[in-house]
Parts: C-alpha cells; structure tokens; sequence
C-alpha cells in the first residue's frame, strides 16, 4: 500500500510539474505573440502614416505642379487674355453654382458695399444673371493705372428669352494669378426677371 500511495503521490507531483510547464510555456507564447502583434501594429501604424505623408505630399506636389503650370500659362498671355481668364474663372464658379468660389474673387471693399454676405451675393446671381451656359462677350478692356476695365455683355446659350446683361467689370492684378474683381450692379433686372 505504501508503494501505492508514494506512485500516486509521485504522480501527482509530475502531473502538476507538467501543469506548470504547460502554464509557463502558454503564458510564454502569448507574450510573445503579444509583442508580435504589438509590433505588427506599430509597423502598421508606421506604414499607414508613411503612406499617408507621401500621399499627402504628391498631392501637395501635385497641386503645386499644377499651380506652376497654370501660372506659367498666365504669365505668358497678354495682359487682356490673362484678365479675361480671371474673369472667367469667376463665370466658371457661377455657372456650377459655386457661389461661395465665386465670392471670394471679389475685392473685399466692393463686397463690404454691395454684397455683405454670401447670401445676398447669391441672391443677385440668381436674379440677375443668366440660369445656364454663361457666354461673355467682351466688347473691350481697357487699362487705368492699377486696374482692368471691361466691358461685357453676358448672354445665356440656352435660354433665349433672357435679356443680355450689360456690366462693367473692374478687375486688380496684384500679381500672376493675385486678382480681385468687382463690376456694375443693376437693380432693375430682379423685375425684368418676373
């Protein structure tokens, strides 16, 4: 009996040495499996704001090669053609009902007269300029001092009931491609418009 009881006590004590064994070894490897993913995780991150920086950088290239070019073309129109490009790009906004773009080319003293706000901005476009396809037609420019006097008559392509606008168009080269603009405001087209 004591033969018994010394291998079953014997075998209890390996049991549970083989229960530690086992323990320590699994605690081991999700430590280490642990510290694997952590580090998967951090190349993870490391790559992902890599990728991020260089994708936010060759777009930033991208913009600004871009920017050149179109500076590039600027600068070499004639002073007409170049003013008629600014102010084209103002009809661009408008005719895709980008108003907000389309405000921020004026100059900041004729907005504080005429147009406070974006709202009343929109408001006059709405009314007073054509709904559709915008065709100018710059019956001439002239140059005073500092500023570009044009002036236009805008038509709409699509819509022949519409009244051509007459508009006097100021426009300030600060440098290539720094402009503002203002022009002449009629009141009597939002009834016309009826």
């Amino acid at each position: 009996m004591k033969n018994n009881l010394r291998t079953i006590i014997s075998l209890i004590i390996i049991l549970i040495l083989v229960a530690i064994n086992i323990a320590i070894y699994l605690n081991y490897q999700t430590k280490n499996n642990e510290v694997k993913v952590s580090e998967t995780n951090n190349l993870n991150s490391e790559n992902e704001n890599t990728l991020r920086n260089t994708v936010g950088n060759e777009i930033s290239n991208s913009v600004q090669n871009r920017q050149t070019i179109v500076n590039s073309k600027i600068s070499n129109m004639d002073e007409g053609d170049r003013i008629k490009s600014y102010f084209g790009r103002m009809i661009d906004a408008i005719e895709t009902r980008n108003y907000e773009l389309a405000y921020s080319y004026l100059n900041e003293d004729y907005k504080k007269n005429y147009f406070p706000t974006l709202e009343e901005f929109t408001t006059y476009i709405e009314n007073n300029y054509p709904t559709n396809k915008i065709i100018v037609e710059y019956k001439s420019i002239e140059r005073k001092g500092e500023i570009f006097v044009m002036y236009t008559v805008l038509h709409d392509a699509i819509n022949d009931d519409f009244q051509a606008l007459e508009q006097t168009v100021v426009v300030r080269e600060n440098a290539i491609n720094d402009f503002k603009i203002s022009f002449s405001k009629k009141e009597v087209r939002q009834e016309e418009r009826s």
